[in-house]
């Protein structure tokens, strides 16, 4: 069970929260003050931070193609996938350090959050 401390603004807000071991973005579909009464789970990440991969996993099935995009602390973009179910991204791929992304669904954005990869 997981409490939340924050008032939502009704219906589809989407909230991100991490627990010890996995990072989660959730659409909270219906809500009544500050108690959440339905959340669909989009996806998790997880190790974050790592020294090797990470892994994203998404919690339901995907009705589309996901565009994801990685950028690095500059705000160029290093990685661009289309991806249409669970997927990694390796440290060699990109090296250490911070990194931004940005999933898309039909050129909206759905999604943005944070990665690190130690060294």
């Amino acid at each position: 069970q997981i409490r939340f401390n924050h008032a939502f603004e009704g219906l589809n807000d989407c909230v991100y929260f991490q627990t010890l071991k996995k990072n989660y973005f959730i659409d909270v579909l219906k809500t009544s003050g500050t108690k959440i009464d339905e959340i669909l789970a989009r996806f998790s990440i997880f190790p974050n931070p790592s020294n090797n991969q990470i892994n994203f996993n998404f919690q339901t099935p995907i009705s589309k193609p996901q565009h994801f995009e990685l950028y690095n602390i500059a705000g160029q973009k290093i990685i661009f996938r289309e991806v249409s179910g669970d997927f990694i991204i390796e440290k060699l791929e990109v090296g250490s350090g911070v990194f931004f992304f940005e999933m898309r669904e039909s050129g909206v954005v759905i999604e943005r959050g944070k990665i690190v990869f130690l060294n």
